[in-house]
């Protein structure tokens, strides 16, 4: 399977043959509008599997896409920047209805639909949408009404009934009035055979996917473009997936149109809060499509892959030893393959939330959409470390106790080999300055678009939510349809930053105010060779099979 981030190009121009130097020197790039598209949100390939067997694929599909629901990966039929007023030719002549409901939740008096989306990126803290809701107790209704409407990105899902299921912030009686608007809103376009896909009211952008009987909104002024917040939508909608699985999900509502899904969703908020926060501070795996592996040495990544190749039980499906949020090894069967979205949900579940990590044992059914989503696997986590964990998924619902005694024997392999105080070591991120030496770069994201896996410096003292909102902008610009630019150059009070496209990999820079052009472009370019030089340090290529 091969990626595809582009559509059909153009015939090529004289640019294109150009080295990024001279692109550079060429003329400056200029980041797009916020209303500019982004690449649609193309469901990537497998992770850790170079190739994936057309029967498995098949199977995944047909998983993925039943009951006639629909995927939110689906990419959209339009543009990013087309006006939905050309998709509503009636909504001229409505008085403002729908306006006037949106200017009612935001208190913004200039609410309309195609007005001017602000492009500066704000010095924010780092802690401003995620907030213990521990701080609001005692406050009045009044109170935690003007806290709920300064959060400043929101995630809903509800019902096609209008039933709230899930709100990151804000209590019944705060977001149950509002709920309502939106499902209005949503009815209003549905009614005229139209799919409300994204819209912008003053400083605030909406994204609405629709799949089977709920729906998923997201409201953002961070900068986000309709395209990346949809990405995240499919993130939250793969969650509730992991706890329902798809064909439990259709049989509720196919039974009572009007069911409260909150009944059978009780006690995992927790992890769709986790997955929220992650998102609201900012995302790379999501914002990539791409997983994260801890930067090892070959030799040790291969005694681990061999300790758990040894200790492998016949029931089991996938093994992995997880660390920070980060691959460390894999062992799959030949004939299956992992995709970016389950791994990224797993770990989000494992590292975003405090439920497995108390140093016990847990066996817990979990659903993974992308490889099967009509049913549950069942997997073993155990941390024995306090940011390592050893994961055993198995399709055998009866197998924690044969888990259990592999991962005893995994465990003891580690320690006895000292791989442990290996794998501890390598959890600590580098930094640029030790790529190199007196470079104004300070930070970084390096996709290789192959393996489907990035890798980025640790995040210092910088500002990382303002930092991601410069790179989703940036993925913006390179990724905008029908576009060929391959090298952009960013300019800011605060940072510099460039964006390098290339078949094989995509880069994002951030560096230091005031640098010049060349040594940017120099640092990206050193870069890219030390990430070459390490490539089997940085990547799982390939994983162990069996």
């Amino acid at each position: 399977m091969n990626e595809d981030y582009f559509s059909a190009p153009l015939p090529p121009r004289l640019l294109t043959t150009r080295t990024p130097s001279q692109l550079l020197s060429l003329r400056p790039s200029t980041l797009p509008s916020a209303s500019g598209s982004t690449t649609p949100g193309l469901q990537s390939k497998a992770t850790i599997a170079i190739s994936l067997p057309e029967g498995v694929y098949a199977q995944q599909q047909d998983g993925v896409n039943s009951s006639g629901s629909g995927s939110v990966t689906t990419a959209p039929s339009f543009s990013d920047s087309t006006s939905i007023k050309s998709f509503a030719p009636t909504l001229s002549t409505c008085d403002n209805d729908v306006e006037s409901m949106l200017g009612e939740i935001l208190e913004e008096s200039d609410a309309t639909f195609s007005g001017p989306f602000v492009e500066e990126i704000v010095d924010e803290t780092e802690d401003d949408d995620t907030a213990s809701e521990d701080e609001e107790e005692g406050l009045s209704e009044e109170e935690l009404l003007v806290r709920w409407r300064a959060k400043r990105k929101h995630f809903f899902i509800l019902s096609a009934a209008g039933k709230p299921i899930y709100s990151r912030y804000g209590n019944e009686s705060i977001i149950s009035s509002y709920i309502g608007v939106i499902q209005a809103i949503i009815s209003f376009f549905a009614d005229s055979s139209d799919t409300l896909q994204s819209f912008e009211s003053g400083t605030h952008r909406f994204a609405v996917t629709s799949s089977g009987p709920i729906y998923l909104v997201a409201i953002s002024s961070i900068g986000e473009t309709p395209a990346q917040l949809r990405s995240q939508l499919d993130a939250l909608y793969t969650q509730v997936l992991s706890t329902l699985t798809l064909s439990q999900l259709n049989k509720v509502f196919s039974q009572r149109f009007n069911f409260d899904l909150r009944r059978l969703l009780g006690g995992t908020e927790v992890f769709l809060d986790g997955l929220v926060d992650s998102m609201t501070r900012g995302s790379p795996q999501v914002l990539l499509s791409a997983l994260e592996c801890v930067k090892i040495r070959k030799a040790h990544r291969e005694r681990i892959n061999s300790i758990l190749l040894k200790a492998r039980s016949p029931n089991i499906l996938y093994g992995l030893i997880v660390a920070d949020q980060r691959l460390v090894s894999v062992i799959r069967p030949k004939r299956h393959s992992l995709h970016p979205p389950d791994l990224q949900l797993l770990f989000s579940m494992l590292f975003n939330a405090a439920t497995f990590r108390d140093g016990g044992e847990h066996w817990t059914p979990i659903c993974m959409p992308k490889f099967n989503s009509k049913g549950f696997l069942h997997a073993y986590i155990h941390f024995f470390q306090p940011e390592v964990c050893v994961v055993l998924i198995s399709a055998d619902k009866d197998a924690f106790f044969e888990m259990r005694e592999m991962a005893a024997s995994v465990i003891a392999g580690l320690k006895s080999s000292n791989l442990i105080s290996h794998i501890a070591a390598a959890v600590s991120r580098y930094k640029p300055i030790d790529i190199i030496p007196g470079t104004p770069i300070r930070h970084f994201l390096y996709k290789s678009r192959q393996n489907v896996q990035f890798t980025m410096p640790d995040w210092g003292k910088i500002n990382r939510r303002r930092i991601m909102t410069l790179y989703h902008k940036l993925h913006a610009a390179v990724h905008t349809k029908h576009s060929h630019l391959k090298v952009c150059f960013c300019s800011r009070k605060q940072e510099e930053a460039l964006a390098w496209v290339l078949p094989a990999f995509e880069l994002y820079v951030v560096a230091a105010p005031g640098a010049k052009r060349e040594a940017v472009m120099k640092g990206a370019q050193r870069v890219v060779q030390w990430v070459r030089a390490e490539e089997e340090r940085l990547f799982v290529i390939g994983g162990a099979t069996f």
